[in-house]
């Protein structure tokens, strides 16, 4: 088995099988990196950086988790969960080597206690003690979603791109995964 670290995993390479299935790819492979040592290259879309990119210690796989459940959290709210008040990148770093995060009401009223479980296995400073790919497969939350294929927000649910400033509301919505 070969073991990539993408490093820099975001959103727009997470893609969805043309046939709607749950299926994801991982796209752009340009920072991915083989993980059979600690990887100590600086690199990442700061929003998204695991704590140990930044300690400059050395990391592995983990960071990649890290970076999913950033973008879970975004997926289920609509804005990050690590944010500088101020658009300050060192404070904004300062902010994930803490990984001190919240789940925000109104936002995060509607989504399931699974889901926020899942989000908080992801966000975990340590990377030893942070969810693995094949624990999040096997979590609660995914093995009902991958049994259906969809995501119903039965109830009105906020998100928003830049917190909680802007929201847009939905309704009874279905998500393919």
């Amino acid at each position: 088995m070969i073991l990539m670290a993408w490093k820099l995993l975001v959103p727009l390479q997470v893609q969805r099988n043309e046939d709607k299935s749950t299926t994801l790819k991982l796209a752009d492979f340009g920072l991915a990196k083989h993980a059979a040592r600690p990887i100590f290259t600086v690199c990442g879309t700061p929003t998204y950086v695991a704590p140990e990119i930044l300690s400059e210690k050395g990391y592995g796989l983990q960071v990649d988790m890290w970076a999913a459940g950033v973008i879970l959290y975004i997926l289920l709210c609509g804005f990050p969960p690590f944010r500088s008040p101020e658009r300050d990148q060192d404070e904004l770093f300062s902010i994930i080597q803490l990984g001190h995060f919240e789940f925000l009401a109104p936002y995060w009223d509607n989504i399931s206690d699974a889901a926020k479980d899942l989000v908080s296995r992801l966000l975990v400073v340590d990377p030893q003690k942070r969810s693995t790919a094949h624990q999040v497969l096997q979590h609660p939350w995914i093995e009902t979603v991958g049994k259906t294929g969809t995501l119903t927000l039965q109830k009105e649910a906020s998100t928003s791109s830049e917190g909680p400033s802007r929201s847009l509301h939905k309704k009874g919505a279905e998500v393919a995964l």
